[in-house]
């Protein structure tokens, strides 16, 4: 499913609204390379739904030493993955709060 944005145009000064996202050819702002250097060596990345198909953001799973992967569909990480749940993410959750508390 495509999610088209329109850029809004500011009434007062007439330029372009930008969302708070990184788009497509975005350069990468700082907060990408200080999540790569905090991730590096981390012992658990759990990711929960995610594709994974992304980049550069889709690179950062290699970042951690073991890595948890929750989403409803397959992910070229999952071979890499010492725990993978492909199944509906929100009961999934739900039920391990429930096993944790």
């Amino acid at each position: 499913m495509a999610i088209k944005l329109e850029m809004k145009t500011c009434l007062s000064c007439g330029y372009n609204i930008r969302p708070d996202i990184v788009l497509f050819q975005d350069a990468m702002d700082d907060e990408y390379y200080r999540a790569q250097q905090v991730l590096t060596g981390c012992d658990l990345m759990i990711i929960i739904g995610s594709s994974l198909q992304v980049y550069p953001a889709a690179f950062l799973p290699d970042k951690a030493k073991h890595l948890a992967i929750i989403n409803r569909t397959e992910t070229q990480w999952d071979p890499q993955a010492q725990v993978v749940l492909n199944c509906e993410i929100t009961s999934k959750l739900k039920e391990i709060k429930e096993r944790l508390q």
